[in-house]
């Protein structure tokens, strides 16, 4: 006969308190190997289950619970051979109280070869396991199946974060047009001072290729052959155009001044 009594310390000790009220001592074993047996049915041996009971014996749940079959509040047995335990007793704690506690009593192996009555074997399930009852597991508030984990609160709204962004980039949007806008402003004034210096710098090379020319012009009259009076009157008249020229390149600077060119 196997002995599946760590299962059942593992059951037991999933609870708070092994302590129920005085009334309550089938019901708190009964809550035990129902997890019990569920956990060596699942994870160890298929054929080992609950022991059925009929109406007026005693049984697990108290009161009975519609759709489940009462079972056996402390034992189990095996339905290939026969063998079974009882696992749990409680005893008077005090103070209105009963302990749950560990109790092994394998039953009387049957003879080889004796046919097993599986009439009252239960197969062990979730609905067995996680019936509510006086004991309350370490990990619940209130007995029976675990509460469900805290939800994650929901998803942050960014609907106003994302507006906000918008704008910012709207606003960043114009700030760009209207710099391009500038610079194109600059630069075009930039081309226009550039072009007046240049108009100035090309008055001031007429002035002196004009003034080089008359320099010239001077210097070959007074070479010349002929007579004081016909040098003189010469370059005067060399002298009348330097001073015309001059006087009409000041009137044009005057009108671009005007104008602003």
């Amino acid at each position: 006969m196997q002995n599946y009594s760590q299962a059942f310390a593992d059951a037991l000790a999933a609870f708070q308190s092994p302590l129920v009220p005085a009334d309550q001592g089938d019901n708190g074993k009964g809550q035990v190997t129902a997890r019990a047996i569920y956990t060596i049915n699942t994870t160890m041996n298929p054929n080992f289950g609950h022991i059925g009971k009929n109406p007026g014996q005693t049984q697990y749940p108290t009161p009975a619970v519609d759709g489940l079959r009462g079972i056996a509040v402390d034992a189990g047995f095996d339905r290939m051979t026969g063998e079974g335990a009882d696992y749990l007793t409680d005893v008077d704690a005090g103070n209105g109280q009963r302990e749950i506690r560990l109790a092994y009593t394998p039953y009387a192996t049957p003879p080889p070869g004796t046919p097993v009555d599986t009439s009252n074997w239960v197969q062990p399930s979730t609905q067995y396991r996680d019936l509510a009852g006086p004991l309350v597991l370490k990990a619940d508030s209130g007995g029976g199946t675990p509460e469900p984990p805290t939800p994650l609160p929901p998803p942050a709204d960014y609907t106003e974060v994302l507006a906000a962004l918008d704008e910012i980039g709207a606003v960043l949007a114009t700030m760009q047009v209207q710099q391009q806008t500038d610079t194109q402003a600059i630069i075009a004034n930039d081309n226009a001072n550039t072009e007046k210096s240049m108009q100035q710098i090309r008055d001031l090379v007429e002035d002196v290729e004009e003034s080089l020319i008359e320099i010239a012009l001077l210097l070959l009259i007074v070479k010349r052959p002929d007579s004081e009076t016909a040098a003189t009157a010469a370059v005067g008249t060399v002298r009348e155009k330097m001073h015309a020229r001059r006087d009409a390149r000041r009137t044009r600077r005057a009108d671009r001044h005007a104008t602003g060119n």
